[in-house]
């Protein structure tokens, strides 16, 4: 995989016939949408998943759409959430091979590679102490959820960290239904004033709840099927 080409393959892959790369440097993976329901995993809802060419280290690299839902008493009708993509990673490193960048979340990859060789040194790996445990963030504009397996491999973590993460997942996704004008194509996006991000609320308490349990779900049985 080492000379793969994600322009290329995003312009070529009929299966993602909504991307548009003319814009798209190297390092960046575009927000993509689906306009069929292929490659439907056996899940409780209806969800779009589709592979993406796994770079070193990295198990498993899908994109996500779940599929148009209502919530109860006519609170929302027609809930479209934007795609985003999950991964789960050897080590914290696989993370920036992933999305081809040297910073995400603030964290220089430099640093990642300090606190890899550290704990190598004294015989350690990142079931002791991960950089990254686990992750919400974006790779340019495209919403990502990463898993660090070791850190997984801790007793009883996965029923804390994949929750954990996916509420991060669950509140991102009901942000950008609710307020459609969030660009997160536009330089510094979060330090606009207009994208405002929606709070868990009474009203939006079961939004919130629907969102989460299939995000859960969806990166539990991405889970298990490489643990």
């Amino acid at each position: 995989m080492e000379n793969f080409d994600l322009r290329k393959y995003l312009a070529e892959n009929k299966l993602i016939k909504e991307a548009s790369v003319e814009n798209l440097s190297k390092e960046e993976v575009i927000d993509i949408g689906f306009t069929s329901k292929e490659d439907i995993n056996n899940l409780s809802f209806d969800v779009n998943i589709k592979d993406v060419p796994l770079t070193p280290g990295i198990l498993l690299h899908q994109i996500v759409e779940i599929g148009i839902f209502d919530l109860p008493d006519d609170y929302r009708k027609g809930v479209k959430l934007k795609p985003y993509h999950i991964l789960f990673g050897e080590d914290s490193l696989t993370l920036y091979e992933a999305f081809g960048v040297n910073t995400t979340a603030g964290l220089p990859k430099s640093d990642c590679e300090e606190f890899l060789a550290k704990l190598k040194a004294e015989g350690k790996t990142e079931k002791d102490d991960a950089f990254i445990g686990g992750l919400v963030n974006f790779a340019g504009p495209t919403l990502y959820q990463f898993f660090n397996m070791q850190a997984l491999d801790r007793p009883n973590m996965p029923y804390r960290l994949i929750p954990h993460e996916s509420l991060h997942v669950a509140r991102n996704l009901i942000s950008f239904f609710e307020n459609p004008k969030i660009d997160t194509a536009e330089e510094k996006w979060w330090e606009n004033p207009e994208y405002t991000f929606t709070d868990l609320q009474n009203a939006s308490e079961e939004f919130f709840a629907e969102v989460l349990e299939r995000a859960t779900e969806i990166a539990f049985t991405r889970y298990n099927t490489i643990k």
